[in-house]
């Protein structure tokens, strides 16, 4: 994956890089998170590798 946008309606168009911290809060507000502990672990493996490789923009379109 070359990489992933959340957009968002904004006043003026524009692309930005987003920080990992932000990234990941917006990220697991789109993921389902599960009940059991262990799949928790993995899902936050997994989501710490798709941070460290793939670059996350945020896309503001009026």
């Amino acid at each position: 994956m070359a990489g992933l946008a959340f957009i968002e309606r904004d006043e003026a168009n524009r692309i930005t890089t987003m920080s990992s911290h932000t990234a990941l809060f917006k990220l697991l507000s789109q993921t389902v998170r599960p009940y059991d502990p262990r799949f928790m672990d993995k899902l936050l493996d997994l989501l710490d590798v798709f941070l460290t490789e793939v670059p996350i923009y945020y896309l503001g379109c009026n």
